[in-house]
């Protein structure tokens, strides 16, 4: 897996947090903004494919 940094606005950084802190406490298991990102951009990538 390669690995990418990105700049971002903190109102995006801080909503990421809170989207992996309730994912985290949906699931019970630990998930990071880098999964979120990733999963994410994967069903971003999916639907883009679907269309085209």
């Amino acid at each position: 897996m390669k690995s990418v940094s990105i700049r971002m606005p903190d109102e995006l950084l801080g909503w990421l947090r809170k989207r992996a802190a309730r994912e985290t406490i949906n699931t019970g298991q630990q998930y990071s903004i880098n999964s979120l990102v990733v999963d994410l951009l994967r069903r971003e990538m999916e639907a883009d494919r679907k269309e085209g």
